[in-house]
């Protein structure tokens, strides 16, 4: 009897306490109790891109300049919905009278509350309870959150923004008949696009989604529920758009950073090459590529394809080794061997349980939720991967890889523990 009740304290919460609010509420508690605890000394900003757009950018909204530069040029870097957020968080500084950077940590830490109850959500509605609980915990267990807690960066809040899109799509599939749910997914979807270009291809990636897996509804339905998606998302960028239009004359879809972007990746940016223990022949192409650069003529896709042209060998094998710089390289080179063996060892465990679905042929979680983690793991991998290959591209979704993570750990706890404690999440 003992062990049958071992779990009354769970019951008796989740009783007075959803279980969702359960998930913000532990998990803002550990935010603040970090950022209560860190030393100060620890606390330093690592992010160039604050210097250098967002925090101009914040100055310029409140000041009444809109999103530009201290030369009055927009901003274009990068999208403005991060530089917005700042903004009101100044403001909030500026009228309680504090540290500007420590609002937004204290706002960063909402942004992880919201975090790990909409990915509690996702994986409880569309996957199993049984496997929410544990994908959870390794969310809020993951050391690279706390540190994203301490940075003025955008990956914390487009981490909202991307599960919210993310539980509006499988919501969408399951509800494609009427007009609603694709009109919030396209919301959502700008919202996304507003905080990280990288994300630009999504909303066309959620309309063919709908459109193969929106369960009963008819062709005609399908069709409609992706037009609205990609009409909606459209609209909401729209004003976006014309004002950097009427400030840049010219079209700039989200970012103009993207050409440079892919150079870097050619270049790896201002890595130390010895520092990456490169092999002899790809260390010779990365510096040839930089030397190219430096002239002021470097067109990234041409270059690319004539060294594939002419070493084949030597591009495949640096291909190869930025698909795996993706999970460790940082901007800073901190950490990066503790990354590497971190990240490493849950992609085992996600690919062992992906193996272990997948011999259930669909009898497990519902197809369309597995295919979508799947599929948005590999997109911003692969778009890390064209880019620089640094693991903050990757760290958004770090939580939907956790829910394969989470299958072979609670089937190894299944076998551990006595029956009647456990449920195997496989069954």
């Amino acid at each position: 009897m003992m062990w049958r009740n071992r779990f009354w304290w769970r019951n008796t919460v989740l009783r007075i306490v959803p279980d969702y609010q359960l998930v913000a509420a532990v998990s803002l508690l550990l935010a603040g109790a970090f950022l209560l605890g860190v030393p100060k000394s620890t606390l330093r900003n690592h992010s160039a891109d604050y210097i250098t757009s967002y925090l101009p950018a914040a100055e310029g909204i409140l000041a009444g300049r809109g999103p530009v530069d201290e030369s009055g040029d927009a901003l274009t870097h990068h999208p403005p919905g991060y530089a917005f957020m700042l903004s009101g968080m100044f403001f909030l500084g500026n009228l309680l009278k504090c540290d500007r950077l420590q609002v937004v940590r204290w706002a960063n830490a909402v942004f992880f509350a919201l975090s790990s109850m909409l990915l509690f959500l996702i994986v409880a509605r569309h996957f199993s309870l049984r496997v929410a609980w544990p994908t959870v915990l390794l969310f809020v267990m993951y050391p690279i959150n706390y540190y994203m807690l301490t940075q003025p960066n955008a990956e914390l809040p487009f981490m909202v923004a991307l599960f919210g899109a993310v539980l509006c799509f499988l919501e969408c599939t399951r509800n494609s008949e009427t007009v609603w749910p694709a009109l919030v997914l396209g919301a959502c979807m700008a919202s996304v696009l507003y905080l990280r270009a990288i994300a630009l291809f999504l909303p066309f990636l959620a309309a063919v989604g709908i459109f193969f897996s929106a369960g009963p509804a008819s062709i005609r339905q399908r069709l409609r529920a992706c037009a609205l998606v990609l009409f909606a998302t459209a609209v909401l960028l729209l004003p976006w758009q014309l004002w950097v239009y009427y400030k840049a004359g010219e079209t700039i879809l989200l970012s103009s950073a993207a050409g440079g972007s892919v150079a870097d990746g050619l270049t790896l940016a201002d890595r130390d090459l010895e520092a990456l223990s490169l092999p002899a022949d790809v260390r010779d192409l990365v510096e040839e590529n930089r030397s190219i650069r430096e002239l002021g003529s470097f067109d990234a896709p041409a270059q690319f394809l004539w060294q594939l042209r002419i070493r084949p060998l030597t591009v495949f094998k640096f291909a190869g080794l930025k698909a795996v710089y993706c999970w460790f390289l940082t901007h800073s080179g901190r950490h990066e061997q503790q990354l590497a063996v971190l990240n490493f060892f849950y992609l085992t465990l996600a690919l062992l349980g992906l193996w272990q679905i997948s011999k259930k042929k669909g009898k497990v979680f519902p197809t369309a939720s597995v295919v979508t983690g799947v599929v948005l793991i590999i997109y911003f991998w692969a778009l890390a991967f064209l880019v620089m290959p640094i693991f903050r591209y990757l760290a958004p979704v770090m939580g939907l890889l956790f829910i394969f993570v989470s299958v072979p750990i609670l089937s190894a706890w299944h076998k551990c523990v006595p029956a009647s404690l456990s449920v195997d999440p496989l069954l």
